[in-house]
């Protein structure tokens, strides 16, 4: 059995799609290098396209801050570029867009409800009570809490 990477590099097309995904992790090392630490956790590299390397910001901020980093970033791009593996001289701009990733929402666990010797206990105590608003409120606290 052919391992995937022997069998991706054999087909043309795939051999294409690996050479950019090859070129963009070369870039997105660079660019991990020449970024200050908290700017280079939330940028990557989104493409390479007619001499321009296109920055995915994850929000709005750091978008702002690589923007105003941007001229001493292409310089940066330009000068040590060739050593990394990549052609810093075909750069020629920057530009940042904000590509939010998906945030995926936990799934609500339902909460445990009492037990039904707490329902009871609970329905003797309110029993005892004085007829008034804190009786009314305790029995339909019970009432909510038998349905669920």
């Amino acid at each position: 059995m052919k391992r995937p990477l022997t069998f991706a590099s054999e087909q043309a097309g795939l051999q294409r799609l690996l050479r950019v995904a090859d070129h963009l992790q070369q870039w997105e090392r660079l660019l991990g290098k020449l970024l200050p630490k908290g700017l280079a956790g939330c940028c990557h590299v989104a493409a390479v396209e007619q001499r321009t390397l296109v920055i995915a910001a994850e929000h709005g901020t750091a978008a702002a801050r690589l923007r105003q980093y941007q001229p001493a970033l292409l310089r940066l791009i330009q000068q040590q570029g060739q050593g990394n593996g990549v052609a810093g001289g075909e750069i020629s701009a920057i530009r940042v867009v904000v590509q939010t990733r998906a945030q995926v929402v936990p799934s609500r666990r339902p909460k445990p409800g009492l037990s039904g010797k707490a329902l009871q206990a609970v329905e003797a105590q309110v029993a005892q009570l004085p007829a008034g608003s804190l009786q009314q409120a305790m029995s339909r606290l019970l009432q909510h809490h038998r349905k669920g």
